[in-house]
C-alpha cells in the first residue's frame, strides 16, 4: 500500500513538472523558460528528497491525502512564482526595448542629414528639430522649439491643421510648400508626414526636402524653352524637323513633318497646321522635279547622323536656297533653309566680272611683256647713261678740284695787289703822302672803294666755293652775342647816319652769356644782312635785336625799307641771284652775300628765315642753338 502511494505521489510529481515545462515552453522566451524549469526543478527536488525520506525512515508515516494536498500547493506556488517573474521579465524587456528604441531614434534623428521637424499634432508646436534643419531654417534647436509649425509653413493655419489631424490619423502626407527661414527667404519644400511615438506620445515627423534648386532649374528650364520657342518662331531661316519615312524594306520613301516655324510657313507657302504629320512630298509636290533626291539626302543624315550643307534650286521655293541637315536622333533630322539667290545671281555675276577680268588681266600681261622689253632697253639706256654721268661726274670733281686749286692760287694773287691798292689808297686820301686837290680826292675815294668792293667779291667767291666743296673752317670759341651786336651796330653807324637812318640796337639780358660759336663767321652771317637793311632802306629805322628764347640765340635785323615780293623770298639766297628792287645801290654786287651768310648759318648749326612784304621792309632772323662750353 505504501509502495502504491509512494508511485502515485511520484506520478503526480512528475505530471507538475511537465505541466510547469510545457507552460514555460509554450512562452518561447528563453528567460521565462529558465525560470519556470528553475522552479519545478526546485519543486521536483524538494518532493523527491521528501519521499526517499519517507521510504528509508521507518518513522515518517505517508499520508497520500497530505501528499496530493502538499503536491497541489506546490504546483500553486511554482505557477505563481513562474507568472510574477515572466511579468517582471516582460516589462523589463519592454521598458529596455522602449529606451533602445528612442536613442536610435535621436541618433537618427540628430546626425541625418535630411531635414526633420518633429511637431505636436494636436497644438502645432514644434518639439525638436535636427542639425539639417538649424542650417536650412537658421534657426537654432532652441529658438525652434520654441516656434509653432505656422511660423514657416506658409500655408493657411487651418490647411496646416488639417494635415496634422489626417497624419494623427494614421494617413501619411507628402505635400507642396513654402517654408520661411531666418533671413526672410522663401524656399519650395517638399513634406513627407508621418507618426513617431517618442516616449509614449505620438508625435508628427515633418521630413522636408528642399525643392528650391530644382525649382530653379525648372524656371531655367522654362526660361530656355521660351527662349527657344521665341528663336524658332523668329528665325529668319526656315526650320524643320522631320522624321525619314520608310516602305517594308527599310527604303526611305518620302519624310514626314514634325514642326516647322514660321520662316518655313512663310517661304513655301503653307500654314504649319496644315503640314505638321504629313508626308513632305503631299504637301509640296514640287519637290519630285528636283534633280537633287531629297529624300535620299535627308535619310542618309537621319541614318548616319553625319551633318551636311549645301546649295540646291527648289521648285518647291522656286529659288536656290542654302540648306543646312543634321540628325540628333536616328531616324530623325532637322533642316535650315536659307535664301540665296540674290547671293547665288551674285555670285554668277562676280563669275562673269571674275571672266571678264581675267581676259583684261590676260591682256594687260601682254602689254606689260611688251612694256617689260621696253624698260629693259631703257634700262640698258640707262645703264649706259649713269656711267657717262659718272664718267662726267669724276670729270666734275676734277674740274671742282681744279677750281679749288685755282681759287686757292688766285686768293693770294688777287688779295696781294688789291690789299696794296687799298691800303696806299688810303694813305693818299688821308695826305701823309701830300696834299690832294679835290678832284684828286674824289678819283683816289673811288678806287679805294672798287677795290675794298672787289676784295669783297674776292672773299665772298672764295667761301662761297669751300662751302660748296664742305672745306669751310670753324673755330669754336666762345663769344658773347651781346658784344658781337654792338660791334656790328658800330661798324654801320656810319653807313646809316649818311642816310638820316635811324640805327636801333636792342639786346635783352639774357643775351649777355658765353657762346660757344665762331665769332669771326657770326659776323660774316649777320654784316651782309646789316648792311643790305641799310643799302635798300631809304628812310625810317635799321633795327639790330638779340633775344633768347627756348635755349636758342635769335638776332634780328629789322628794316623799313623796299621789302621782297613773295615770289622772290626763295631766289635771294641763290647764288649770282640779284633781285631788279630799283633804287641807286641795286646792281651793286654779286649776288653772293646771302648765299654766303646761309651757309656759314648751317655751318655754325644755326638756321636763317626772311619775313618780308613789298613797301613794308623786311625781318631777317638768324637762330643759333644756345650752347655754351659747359654744355
Amino acid at each position: 500500500m505504501a509502495l502504491a502511494l509512494l508511485a502515485t505521489a511520484i506520478v503526480l510529481d512528475v505530471a507538475a513538472v511537465l505541466a510547469a515545462l510545457y507552460v514555460a515552453l509554450s512562452l518561447k522566451r528563453r528567460a521565462e523558460w529558465w525560470v519556470g524549469a528553475v522552479v519545478l526543478a526546485m519543486v521536483a527536488a524538494r518532493r523527491a528528497m521528501y519521499l526517499i525520506t519517507a521510504l528509508t525512515d521507518e518513522a515518517v508515516v505517508l499520508d497520500p491525502r497530505a501528499e496530493a494536498t502538499g503536491l497541489f500547493v506546490s504546483c500553486a506556488l511554482a505557477a505563481v512564482v513562474i507568472g510574477t517573474a515572466i511579468a517582471a521579465l516582460r516589462a523589463g524587456r519592454q521598458q529596455f526595448a522602449l529606451l533602445e528604441a528612442e536613442e536610435r531614434y535621436r541618433a537618427v534623428f540628430r546626425n541625418d542629414h535630411t531635414i526633420m521637424l518633429v511637431t505636436d499634432p494636436e497644438t502645432l508646436r514644434i518639439v525638436d528639430a535636427n542639425e539639417a534643419a538649424e542650417a536650412f531654417y537658421g534657426h537654432t534647436r532652441d529658438e525652434l522649439a520654441s516656434m509653432s509649425i505656422t511660423d514657416i509653413d506658409t500655408a493657411h493655419p487651418e490647411i496646416i491643421r488639417a494635415r496634422a489631424q489626417a497624419v494623427a490619423s494614421g494617413e501619411p502626407q507628402i505635400v507642396h510648400t513654402q517654408h520661411r527661414t531666418a533671413n526672410g527667404q522663401y524656399k519650395d519644400v517638399e513634406l513627407h508626414l508621418g507618426i513617431i511615438v517618442v516616449a509614449g506620445k505620438t508625435l508628427k515627423l515633418d521630413v522636408v526636402f528642399d525643392l528650391t534648386p530644382l525649382s530653379r532649374q525648372r524656371e531655367l528650364l522654362e526660361r530656355v524653352r521660351a527662349r527657344y520657342s521665341a528663336l524658332f518662331d523668329n528665325m529668319q531661316s526656315a526650320f524643320a524637323y522631320c522624321r525619314v519615312m520608310s516602305d517594308d524594306r527599310g527604303h526611305a520613301i518620302d519624310f514626314e513633318i514634325l514642326d516647322v516655324n514660321k520662316a518655313f510657313e512663310k517661304m513655301f507657302g503653307v500654314e504649319k497646321i496644315a503640314v505638321l504629320g504629313h508626308a513632305a512630298r503631299e504637301v509640296m509636290p514640287a519637290l519630285h522635279e528636283d534633280s537633287l533626291d531629297w529624300v535620299a539626302t535627308f535619310a542618309d543624315v537621319a541614318s548616319s547622323g553625319d551633318s551636311i550643307k549645301f546649295k540646291a534650286h527648289s521648285s518647291a521655293y522656286g529659288a536656290w536656297v542654302s540648306v543646312s541637315a543634321y540628325s540628333m536622333e536616328p531616324g530623325f533630322f532637322a533642316a535650315i533653309v536659307s535664301d540665296v539667290s540674290q547671293e547665288k545671281a551674285s555670285e554668277q555675276r562676280l563669275e562673269s566680272l571674275i571672266a571678264e577680268r581675267t581676259r583684261d588681266l590676260d591682256t594687260a600681261n601682254a602689254d606689260l611683256a611688251a612694256a617689260n622689253e621696253e624698260l629693259t632697253a631703257l634700262n640698258e639706256e640707262l645703264v649706259t647713261t649713269n656711267e657717262d654721268l659718272q664718267a662726267a661726274l669724276e670729270d666734275l670733281r676734277e674740274a671742282t678740284s681744279a677750281r679749288d686749286r685755282f681759287f686757292a692760287s688766285a686768293s693770294h694773287e688777287l688779295r696781294t695787289p688789291l690789299n696794296s691798292i687799298i691800303g696806299f689808297s688810303g694813305v693818299m686820301l688821308q695826305g701823309m703822302t701830300g696834299p690832294l686837290n679835290e678832284e684828286q680826292t674824289r678819283q683816289l675815294d673811288m678806287v679805294h672803294r672798287a677795290g675794298k668792293h672787289l676784295l669783297a667779291i674776292v672773299n665772298d667767291i672764295l667761301d662761297l666755293a669751300k662751302l660748296e666743296s664742305s672745306r669751310i673752317s670753324v673755330q669754336w670759341s666762345e663769344a658773347h652775342p651781346s658784344q658781337v651786336v654792338r660791334e656790328l651796330a658800330d661798324s654801320v653807324a656810319v653807313q646809316a647816319k649818311e642816310k638820316s637812318l635811324a640805327l636801333r640796337v636792342q639786346v635783352c639780358d639774357e643775351c649777355d652769356i658765353a657762346l660757344l660759336t665762331d665769332k669771326t663767321r657770326l659776323t660774316q652771317v649777320v654784316e651782309p644782312v646789316l648792311s643790305n637793311a641799310i643799302k635798300f632802306t631809304d628812310e625810317g629805322y635799321v633795327s639790330l635785336e638779340c633775344s633768347c628764347e627756348d635755349n636758342h640765340v635769335k638776332l634780328t635785323v629789322r628794316d623799313s625799307g623796299i621789302g621782297i615780293a613773295p615770289e622772290d623770298l626763295d631766289l635771294i639766297f641763290e647764288p649770282y641771284s640779284q633781285l631788279a628792287v630799283g633804287g641807286p645801290d641795286s646792281g651793286d654786287g654779286t649776288g653772293l652775300g646771302l648765299a654766303v651768310t646761309r651757309g656759314l648759318v648751317q655751318a655754325l648749326r644755326g638756321t636763317i628765315e626772311v619775313e618780308s612784304e613789298p613797301g613794308a621792309g623786311s625781318v631777317f632772323a638768324v637762330t643759333l642753338p644756345a650752347r655754351t662750353s659747359e654744355t
